[in-house]
């Protein structure tokens, strides 16, 4: 039974106003839980909460679903819930400045600490020198006997050790609970006691300015870098790392306009700074950082952080190169990423499965049924209040439902992709402010779905400009003979469109082979490959069972001058191969996309809808003769939702679409006889396509056998004159 054109009403599915029972979106409480994401979120809260090595978090799912802000909501709601976790500082080692002490402190304390030990700096310099400058201090001095350095520099230290020590003694009391600090004070005092009475000594004739100057400089030795920020008793640190480098990950030193180089110099990075919470990166950006994954690796196995500074100047005043003690590490990794890139991880690095053992998989696509229309419509009132624009009229919210269905390439399937949608609302809610309407009305989103195409067109313009003035030949009319006009997608960002083009066959006597010219000449992909390959097999399938296959064959996409690639245009290089063979003109008012198997079945392909609106561009810019149309595989049915002026063409009888489920089905449409099926004799009837090929495989049979007989008679021939 031959296959009719598709009806109009199953090009475009529509949202019936029955399943929206409100007036605007103002009336609906917006939607709380992201749609769609029920995978997602048991995914990240089992994530979160799980305790145990290596239950870090890898969220995977296509840019514009809004992954970032999912994740950074659940981190930060569960991070208030959190337990404060302690404080950390560095402080100098006295007996090896280049391995500053790391303390640990109870949440809250560190800030304590740190002001402490500043007011304690300031205060013993202050005290010191008023001390210094006592007439006591100056007769004790006085009195001693040159070269009397020892008993000089005892002097020194009595002085100092009588000013510190009570200053020390009342932050010891501040601290007393904390033996990390106290043994630390007490340190401090032998090294304030030794340092600073030789440092007197020498500057026994300097003024008291110089004198204070050299004390402030070593009262800097006693300060507090404090590598965690106050957050007091609020919840667990989030860290969302944006340039996600070794050195921002580790830490860095800070040497410009410093003197010398020291622990105070040591700036936190993230994984310090989200010790005892959660650190968020983006996975493609972290990484292009070799060197930073593999810290990472290493902190996150070790579970400790041991930062490796870079080393300053080589004329820098103080230490090479400084290695702060290891600190403990307890923190959540939340990598983000696509799908493509968790499987090469997933992969190829045994550490990253180790590690990573929670994916978050996000959905970009939901169901597209009574039930979740209601929902969808709360999900735009969220994106409206998020974003403060005007509400939808229910037609508009319709509208927007509409479209969900063609950005999700499934008339059954709305989209989930947060960032496109909200763009057409944002742009929705700009022309209706231009309109002077405090409502958004489906006009409006239909002017924006239409303002955003016309600035992306160029492009698709100019292309098609060039097919009517035949300097790109694409035929809309008429029949030939091994030329059949194939459909693809181009994309320029994120606007897609489809694009006819010419594909053309040619034969002649062989060995049975079919050469694929743009793999001959690295232009055809692998996917491409692989569908000429497996037409290959359809053609030795069903024609080389009883004969060899006496014939070369060519195919070609005419004036393709870039990569040729997927297998959606199988069915079509068959189409133009079988034209050949049977000697039987193909209608070119149509045009045929997709792929095939060995068996001669039509398999579903993407960008259905931007094929086939290609072709109706270009053949409603020549004017629609009624004749013309599509050719798409059955199974891709479900996935239309086509532009109304198509809809249109077609329930007015001037444009058609049809699904076809096999190649036999396409060949009575574009040869116009049908392909026929073996008798029970396993012959094809006469007037059939398949005789017609059948009839051409055997003259090319004779004729090679003719060819071969004739050359070995003349070799045997020469040899017996010999």
């Amino acid at each position: 039974m031959p296959v009719r054109p598709l009806a109009s009403t199953a090009l475009y599915t529509f949202c019936p106003s029955e399943n929206l029972d409100f007036d605007t979106t103002a009336d609906l409480q917006a939607l709380a839980e992201p749609i769609g994401q029920e995978r997602a979120v048991e995914a990240i809260e089992f994530g979160l909460n799980i305790k145990g090595k290596g239950y870090n978090l890898f969220a995977a799912g296509p840019v514009g679903v809004g992954k970032h802000a999912f994740v950074r909501r659940y981190v930060e709601q569960k991070a208030a819930t959190d337990p404060a976790p302690d404080d950390w500082c560095l402080v100098a080692h006295f007996a090896d400045p280049r391995r500053p002490r790391a303390l640990r402190l109870p949440p809250g304390r560190g800030v304590q600490f740190k002001q402490a030990m500043q007011g304690f700096s300031d205060e013993w310099v202050a005290v010191l020198t008023t001390a210094l400058t006592a007439d006591e201090y100056k007769q004790r001095l006085d009195g001693i006997q040159s070269p009397g350095w020892e008993q000089m520099q005892g002097a020194c230290a009595q002085t100092v050790t009588a000013v510190v020590q009570p200053l020390v003694q009342t932050v010891q009391r501040k601290f007393s609970d904390l033996p990390e600090i106290v043994a630390h004070l007490d340190s401090l005092v032998e090294d304030i006691v030794d340092g600073v009475s030789a440092l007197l000594v020498r500057c026994v004739e300097r003024q008291k300015t110089e004198v204070v100057e050299i004390l402030r400089c070593r009262a800097k030795r006693y300060q507090v870098n404090l590598l965690t920020a106050d957050r007091g008793h609020h919840g667990a640190p989030v860290v969302n790392l944006v340039y996600p480098s070794r050195q921002n990950l580790l830490g860095s030193v800070d040497v410009a306009g410093n003197q010398t180089v020291d622990f105070n110099c040591y700036q936190a990075g993230a994984l310090v700074r989200a010790n005892g919470g959660y650190l968020i990166m983006d996975a493609l950006q972290f990484m292009s950082q070799p060197s930073a994954w593999e810290a990472l690796i290493r902190a996150l196995r070790s579970e400790s952080i041991s930062p490796e500074t870079d080393p300053p100047g080589p004329e820098a005043g103080g230490v090479r190169c400084l290695q702060p003690e290891p600190i403990p590490l307890d923190v959540k990794v939340i990598l983000l990423g696509d799908r493509e890139f968790y499987d090469v991880l997933s992969d190829n690095d045994d550490d990253f499965n180790a590690l990573f053992k929670v994916v978050v998989d996000f959905e970009d696509r939901i169901d597209r049924v009574d039930a979740n229309s209601g929902l969808y419509a709360r999900f735009l009132a969220k994106l409206i209040e998020e974003d403060g624009l005007k509400p939808l009229h229910r037609d508009a919210v319709r509208r927007v439902i509409e479209h969900s269905a063609r950005l999700a390439e499934d008339a059954e399937k709305l989209s989930t992709h947060v960032e496109v949608i909200g763009d057409v609302l944002r742009e929705a809610d700009y022309w209706a402010t231009q309109a002077g309407d405090k409502l958004v009305a489906k006009v409006h989103v239909q002017q924006a779905i239409d303002a955003k195409v016309h600035r992306a067109e160029r492009a698709r313009l100019r292309t098609q400009e060039a097919m009517l003035r035949n300097i790109l030949w694409v035929d809309t009319d008429g029949h030939k003979v091994g030329q059949v006009n194939g459909l693809s997608v181009l994309n320029h960002g994120n606007y897609a469109y489809g694009q006819a083009g010419r594909i053309t066959a040619r034969i002649k006597l062989g060995e049975g082979d079919v050469t694929d010219i743009e793999r001959e000449v690295d232009l055809g992909g692998a996917i491409h490959s692989k569908g000429v390959l497996i037409l290959t097999g359809y053609i030795n399938g069903r024609y080389g069972q009883d004969r060899p296959l006496s014939l070369a064959a060519s195919l070609v996409f005419e004036q393709s001058y870039g990569e040729v690639d997927g297998d959606s245009a199988s069915a079509a290089e068959l189409l133009a191969l079988l034209s050949v063979l049977a000697d039987l003109p193909v209608n070119q008012a149509l045009a045929v996309t997709g792929s095939m198997d060995q068996f001669g079945q039509l398999q579903a392909i993407g960008g259905v809808n931007e094929k086939i609106e290609g072709f109706f561009d270009l053949c409603q810019a020549r004017s629609l003769s009624g004749e013309q149309g599509v050719l798409i595989p059955a199974a891709n049915i479900c996935d239309l939702m086509l532009r109304q002026d198509v809809v249109d063409a077609v329930a007015s009888g001037r444009f058609a679409v049809y699904a076809v489920s096999t190649v036999d089905e396409a060949v009575e449409i574009l040869l116009g006889l049908p392909a026929g099926v073996r008798d029970g004799d396993g012959k094809y009837p006469p007037q059939t396509v398949n005789y017609r090929i059948e009839a051409k495989l055997d003259k090319f049979s004779h004729l090679h056998q003719a060819f071969s007989s004739s050359s070995g008679k003349s070799e045997d021939e020469e040899s017996s004159g010999d």
